[in-house]
């Protein structure tokens, strides 16, 4: 630890035992110890800190081809996207307008058809009715 032997940690503790003095040398080696401690786990988080990230750096490296691949995939569909529609585009989507439009004016049709023959159902109705009555 540090390069200290047992000689030097004697002479360390004599010195520490004349300045502070017996009363307060427990404490002192309390505190010693505790600042010690952390020390000795911040530097072990560092390390830890240091190689996680070298290690997503190299999670990245290995990876950053596929992602360029995938940007240019995705900036060619927009470029598809943004240019204007094919001929044949347009001639689809107006043959679909024109089938949606002529299945409204179908369905249409058909609920007029049924408003009718309530219409008529009601009136046929009125007229037994009068020919019951008389």
């Amino acid at each position: 630890m540090f390069g200290i032997g047992f000689p030097e940690m004697v002479v360390i503790t004599i010195v520490a035992l004349i300045v502070v003095g017996p009363e307060k040398l427990p404490e002192l080696a309390r505190t010693a110890a505790r600042t010690i401690g952390e020390l000795k786990r911040s530097a072990e988080s560092l390390k830890r800190t240091i190689a996680e990230e070298s290690g997503a750096q190299e999670i990245i490296e290995e990876i950053r081809p596929e992602l360029e691949a995938a940007s240019k995939n995705l900036q060619g569909e927009l470029h598809n996207l943004a240019q204007p529609p094919s001929p044949i585009a347009e001639e689809t989507e107006q043959e679909t307008a024109e089938e949606e439009n002529t299945a409204a004016q179908i369905e249409a049709s058909e609920t007029e058809a049924k408003a009718l023959q309530k219409t008529d159902n009601a009136a046929d109705e009125q007229e037994r009715e009068k020919n019951a009555q008389n």
